[in-house]
Parts: structure tokens; sequence; C-alpha cells
């Protein structure tokens, strides 16, 4: 069949490419960081002042090497990556009272530039599909779909030599664009404004 023969084809060139490719496979313990905002419960006036949600859990990243490239004496290698992130939560105050919970999770591709020697720097770009979920809060229960551009940057050290190098590095990253501030009606508007401003994370894996 033909989608068969397309899948074999699409297989063979996908295991060439990874073949000759340098790979990274790592965990991500993160912590999101979100405004403080204040909302409204239909039909009633009086404003709920959130605190900022700050969600943090634990992640898997993916990253292929696509080349390298000099910048004066420092040797820089260029690659993409896949990160997922599942669900995590953190529970909700409104005006000091337990408001439920807030659950954030996402996954994002990415493109990076990063040093491969011990000093392992690196920085890059991430196109991130976030799901932003609110249980109970009244007037604002449910879930909204960000997708929102990323910066991120870290440093880090990178042990050993090939072909498995251990690494670890300290990251963070903030979205290029955000809800405006103040008081904001509930439901969609209500989980968009509660959205990461920014992010620190730890990240280890191993790069082959």
């Amino acid at each position: 069949m033909r989608w068969m023969a397309t899948l074999v084809l699409v297989s063979c060139l996908a295991a060439r490419v990874l073949a000759g490719s340098v790979q990274e496979a790592s965990l991500l313990l993160d912590q999101a960081y979100g405004p403080r905002e204040s909302v409204t419960s239909p039909g009633n006036s009086s404003l709920a002042t959130f605190a900022a949600a700050r969600p943090q859990g634990l992640g898997v990243r993916y990253g292929l090497e696509l080349g390298g490239f000099p910048v004066g004496d420092v040797a820089l290698a260029a690659g993409v990556d896949f990160t997922w992130h599942p669900p995590y939560r953190t529970r909700l105050t409104a005006s000091g009272a337990a408001a439920g919970n807030y659950q954030y999770q996402y996954w994002a591709l990415g493109m990076h530039a990063a040093t491969v020697t011990a000093l392992n720097l690196f920085a890059g770009v991430d196109l991130r599909s976030e799901k932003l979920s609110l249980d109970p809060v009244s007037g604002a229960g449910g879930s909204t779909r960000l997708v929102r551009l990323w910066i991120k940057g870290g440093v880090g050290y990178l042990f050993g030599l090939a072909p498995i190098r251990p690494f670890f590095r300290l990251e963070a990253a903030a979205p290029l664009s955000r809800q405006t501030d103040g008081s904001l009606g509930s439901g969609d508007d209500a989980r968009r404004a509660l959205a990461p401003r920014y992010q620190v994370a730890f990240n280890a894996g191993i790069r082959f």
C-alpha cells in the first residue's frame, strides 16, 4: 500500500538522521510563576484577588543536534528540541481563602544553540502550547489553551567525553506575550490572566 511505503520511507530517513546526529534526553524539575490578579464572579460586583500561582513539577525533553558553527573561538551546536510537561497543580487562594486548584501543563517545540565545552551555555526559543485549568472556582472553572512564544536560556556543566556525556543545567524561560494586569472577567479571561510569567528549571540528562 502507498501509505505503508511512505511510512517505511519516513522511518528509514528518520533512522538515518538520528544515527548520524548527536542527541540529548533529559528531565526538567521546574517551577512556573504567575501574576497576582483580581477577577469577578458573574452577578457579583465584588472582586476576588488571586495570589500568584506557582505550580511545579517534572517534565521531559528530547533534543537533536542539526550542526555546528563557530562564533569567534567558541564552537556552538544548533539543534531542535521537544519538551513535554504533564499536568501539575497548585492550590489557589483568593482574598486569603482557599479557592480550589490551578493546573498547568504544556508541550513545546524549540530551536536552540549551545556550547559543547565543559561550561555549557544554552539559549533558544520555544513555541509552547499551554493548557490552563481552574477547578473549582465559581465562574472560572474549566480549561483554556494558550499558544505562545517563549525565550529560554541556561548555564550548566557537561561531563566527560563522547559518546555519552552527562550534563546538568540551570534554566530560565519567559513568554514574549502576556495578559494585561488588573481586574479581569471570569472564565477564559481569568484562566489566561493566571498564565505563567516566567519559569525556572533544573535540567539534567545525557548527551549521546
